[in-house]
């Protein structure tokens, strides 16, 4: 009996857990996720954006400097033309990204 009392607690604990969505990600259950991937690491999210984003500069003719700050915990910020924006979401999309925005 006493394992089974030890057993439900983290039977609990494991089933809000996933159904929260928790990833690893360390930006709190409160905030919404805006992206969704094959993976949901930060980090791959940021190395995919920098990626995207040069590309998006360099074929919609921006000062990379002009790049919007896009992140996994808020809506894609668009980009000054729609040259870089479609260049932008087309890589982001063949990168397994989808804004859920």
């Amino acid at each position: 009996m006493k394992t089974i009392l030890a057993v439900v607690p983290a039977t609990i604990l494991l089933a809000a857990c996933t159904s929260t969505g928790v990833s690893g990600m360390s930006m709190g259950s409160s905030s919404p996720e805006y992206w969704r991937g094959s993976s949901s690491s930060v980090d791959e999210f940021r190395h995919d954006n920098v990626v995207c984003s040069a590309r998006a500069a360099k074929f919609g003719n921006i000062d990379p400097k002009m790049a919007p700050d896009n992140r996994m915990d808020r809506p894609m910020q668009k980009w000054p033309n729609a040259v870089a924006q479609e260049t932008y979401e087309t890589c982001m999309h063949d990168t397994g990204w989808r804004s859920m925005s």
